[in-house]
């Protein structure tokens, strides 16, 4: 038994005796930190004094100045601020990756998108929603043989890749077949509404219309 209260009276003296390490530690942090803080005092008051007196000095006017810096980076930040909410517009790699999904899903990714251009934009609100709409012109090519069919009262050109040669009599449009690796240019408008996760689109917003050349009826 007195082994035992021995060892036990040990284990606390080598506790207590960590724990007053520690808050030993500790102070001497704090004093240094206190010690360095007093230095930078000393040495900007020195700097004060030997500056010498303020000549011709205005307190109104040091004041007035003081509130116009204040001032100025207020408006600095309200800048920033609008600069922020600008570049929260999507952006090209936005544009390129939804129009990209667009085309692969109509054509079911036999067709690609090359690249894509933004040609103009539209910044609009309608009943308190608000709408980014961008007008662009891209260039798609096709990996495998396909179609465009065109309407028959229409200008516009659609892009429709099928398996086989589509009837027109069903569709009533003039189709004509498009050789595999061939590049066409396109345009058309993708369309972004403004939500809490911010812009967004779907495939019903974005038009893809293939633009006319000469080999086409």
């Amino acid at each position: 038994m007195k082994q035992n209260t021995s060892k036990s009276s040990d284990n606390h003296t080598e506790i207590r005796l960590k724990d007053n390490s520690e808050l030993i530690c500790t102070d001497l942090r704090l004093i240094k930190e206190d010690k360095s803080k007093i230095i930078s005092l000393k040495k900007a008051i020195n700097e004060g004094i030997e500056s010498g007196i303020a000549k011709d000095f205005d307190a109104k006017k040091h004041l007035v100045s003081l509130k116009k810096n204040k001032m100025n980076k207020i408006i600095y930040l309200l800048l920033i601020a609008v600069l922020v909410s600008c570049t929260n517009l999507p952006n090209e790699s936005e544009i390129y990756s939804d129009i990209n999904k667009k085309v692969r899903e109509e054509s079911n990714n036999k067709v690609e998108l090359l690249n894509c251009k933004k040609e103009n934009a539209i910044e609009e609100e309608i009943n308190g929603v608000k709408s980014y709409k961008i007008f662009y012109s891209a260039k798609i090519k096709y990996l495998e043989n396909g179609f465009i069919k065109k309407p028959y009262f229409s200008d516009a050109n659609f892009l429709n890749l099928y398996e086989k040669s589509p009837k027109t009599a069903f569709c009533q449009c003039i189709v004509y077949k498009v050789p595999k690796n061939t590049e066409v240019k396109i345009n058309g408008i993708i369309k972004y509404l403004k939500t809490e996760n911010g812009w967004q689109t779907t495939n019903d917003y974005i038009t893809l219309n293939i633009l006319k050349n000469k080999k086409q009826p």
